[in-house]
């Protein structure tokens, strides 16, 4: 498990506030949920794949993400720079 940390100015946290009651609690529903999101995109490219190619696909969520990792078919952005297009890559930490 990871902790990710960010910071927001005063403002930015007085802007979320009048749409949340919480801004920690939005932001770890909208993490939460975009991950789960990418988990079942992730499961079902694998899916496919395994179909496809008469492969055994591993048994639960984790393991098939792992799975999907490991027969190169998803791959972490941040590894992949040199071949993103300019306007995806992270910009620079200020």
């Amino acid at each position: 498990m990871a902790d990710l940390n960010i910071t927001l100015s005063d403002t930015e946290v007085k802007a979320l506030k009048t749409v949340a009651f919480d801004p920690l609690d939005l932001i770890q529903n909208f993490a939460s949920e975009r991950s789960r999101i990418a988990i079942n995109n992730i499961c079902n490219q694998l899916m496919t794949h395994c179909n496809n190619n008469e492969i055994a696909m591993a048994v639960g969520k984790t393991a098939q993400v792992e799975q999907a990792f490991e027969l190169g078919l998803v791959y972490e952005l941040d590894s992949m720079e040199e071949i993103l297009p300019a306007d995806l890559v992270k910009p620079e930490q200020a």
